[in-house]
């Protein structure tokens, strides 16, 4: 299976967390970028994110309706939720004064 590229949009605690995974599936991204969260960044503790481990079985991503290559699953790190949408990215595209070329 080829390598693709997926990008995170996660929300947590009011702010907005964005990076990007290659992998060959939608589930080694997945399971790839939540083992890599910097707690430091989002304001969270290694303890906390330690916790509350991710089991894909109980939070795989569902698609969004209406929509293709986009997903969105929480993830409780501690008391709070963080909501993460991925997208599966077609990469090479640039973005010049709000055009796509």
């Amino acid at each position: 299976m080829a390598i693709q590229l997926f990008t995170f949009v996660m929300d947590y605690k009011g702010g907005t967390y964005i990076s990007q995974e290659h992998a060959a599936s939608l589930k080694a991204a997945v399971l790839t970028w939540v083992k890599k969260i910097d707690v430091k960044k989002i304001g969270a503790t290694k303890t906390v994110v330690k916790k509350a481990p991710f089991y894909w079985d109980e939070g795989k991503p569902v698609p969004i309706d209406g929509t293709e290559g986009v997903w969105c699953f929480d993830l409780r790190i501690g008391r709070p939720l963080a909501i993460v949408h991925v997208i599966h990215t077609t990469e090479g595209v640039q973005v010049r004064r709000g055009k796509v070329r």
